[in-house]
């Protein structure tokens, strides 16, 4: 098989030329008209993105929400040595503790938990 070597024959490059003017003619766009601005406005508020969007927005007012309360306390009642064996069988001996828990946030950690909530 014999490489190509040299130009192209005059033919060949005028049916080149032809076909791409052609083309060009041929194939011109023609512009739709745009629809009206409520018609736009109606098939946007169906968009997945805006519905998307609407619903980060209600998660962040959330986030922001819940930055704003205050830790919940905690109370816990725990018994011991009951029901073992020998001397601490029944309640005679139980040591019981009722216990109170508060989270203090010092030192501005509620307002940086704050400002942080509102800033994202």
């Amino acid at each position: 098989m014999k490489a190509f070597r040299g130009r192209l024959p005059h033919c060949a490059v005028s049916g080149v030329v032809v076909a791409t003017c052609l083309l060009a003619v041929a194939g011109t766009a023609c512009a739709q008209v745009a629809p009206p601005y409520a018609t736009l406005l109606r098939q946007s508020a169906d968009a997945p993105r805006l519905a998307l969007s609407e619903a980060e927005i209600r998660r962040a007012e959330g986030l922001s929400e819940q930055a704003r309360a205050r830790p919940n306390p905690s109370v816990s009642l725990m018994t011991e040595n009951v029901t073992g064996s020998s001397p601490y069988r029944g309640f005679d001996r139980a040591e019981t503790t009722l216990q109170y828990n508060h989270t203090l946030e010092l030192g501005g950690k509620r307002g940086a938990r704050i400002e942080l909530a509102r800033r994202v």
